[in-house]
């Protein structure tokens, strides 16, 4: 096995590049994550995610990662750049549902956190901050 670029995440033998689902309420773009991020699964979730934002002109995302039981740093800061891409577009981008442990990890390894425009617990409370 060759070693990824850099930057980039090596990839495991059988690949789903549906890590998420997609949701819209009211201009704001819902993305749960399901599943580990490998490069290939953040590049299909940042093309979709991108032209979902910009069809439905989002005025907000909300990442709701608390199905995932594990996230390292690569994944974190895969999600920090598509935040930042999101941004671009003119939406907000919230951070929901960080399971303890991850958040423990994240600290323990002192993961820079910025680059969200909020932390919350659930996606009630994202789109909340979001001002539904």
């Amino acid at each position: 096995m060759t070693a990824p670029p850099s930057g980039e995440r090596p990839e495991r033998n059988h690949v789903d590049l549906t890590p998420t689902s997609l949701s819209t309420i009211d201009r704001v773009v819902i993305a749960t994550l399901t599943r580990d991020l490998t490069s290939a699964v953040v590049q299909r979730l940042r093309d979709d995610l991108l032209a979902r934002v910009h069809e439905v002109r989002a005025r907000g995302v909300v990442f709701d990662v608390a199905s995932l039981y594990l996230m390292d740093p690569w994944e974190f800061r895969a999600l920090q750049q598509t935040a930042a891409m999101v941004r671009l577009l003119g939406a907000r981008v919230v951070l929901a549902g960080l399971p303890p442990q991850v958040v423990e990890a994240l600290a323990a390894l002192d993961v820079d956190t910025a680059g969200f425009d909020a932390t919350v617990a659930t996606v009630h409370d994202a789109l909340q901050a979001l001002g539904r």
